[in-house]
């Protein structure tokens, strides 16, 4: 069990790996108020994080092992100056856009090791305020991509979509299990 009163006294840590604490039965949502310098976190969705989360203001990097069938809320609103967020666990078969809102201008998506085999229609709209984008989606069962997965409808691909996006969305069915991109949603296209 980890309280609010757990972790006092560690005002100044800066990195936390509690991934695989399969022992823990409880972790209150209020344990880590007194810990504000965590950059680093990585951590299991047994439970809601979002109230967690919020009271890590300069959290950077976010790594979570989903236990869950679906991403959709367990995250809440992502801290504002979380630049790198990984999803992992061999259970999460979807994602809810909305499950992702929050990321910095600058950021890294990472969603590895997971059993999704289709990324959801318009996984990234929600994240129009991100200048900058790496996507990371290596060692999933993914077999198609989808310009629809970035965007609803190619109106919103042809006015901010990028070269590399775009000559990479020609390709309905890719080949092997690895697929990294850089994506510049903010950006205005260049031909």
């Amino acid at each position: 069990m980890i309280t609010k009163d757990s972790l006092s006294g560690l005002n100044r840590l800066e990195w936390l790996d509690m991934d695989g604490l399969l022992s823990l039965e409880r972790l209150d949502s209020d344990s880590m108020m007194g810990c504000h310098w965590l950059r680093r976190l990585s951590i299991e969705s047994s439970t809601r994080l979002g109230s967690l989360l919020a009271s890590l203001p300069y959290l950077t990097r976010l790594t979570v092992r989903i236990l869950e069938r679906k991403l959709n809320n367990q995250l809440g609103r992502l801290p504002l100056k979380l630049a790198h967020l990984e999803l992992r666990g061999e259970h999460l078969r979807e994602i809810e856009p909305a499950g992702l809102s929050g990321l910095a201008r600058e950021a890294v998506l990472c969603i590895r090791g997971t059993s999704i085999e289709e990324l959801p229609l318009g996984l990234l709209s929600g994240l129009g305020h991100v200048t900058h984008l790496t996507l990371d989606i290596r060692d999933n069962k993914i077999t198609s991509l989808s310009p629809d997965t970035f965007y609803y409808n190619l109106t919103g691909w042809e006015n901010v979509g990028t070269k590399l996006i775009s000559a990479r969305s020609t390709l309905t069915q890719f080949r092997g299990r690895s697929f990294l991109a850089k994506y510049n949603p903010g950006m205005g296209r260049t031909d």
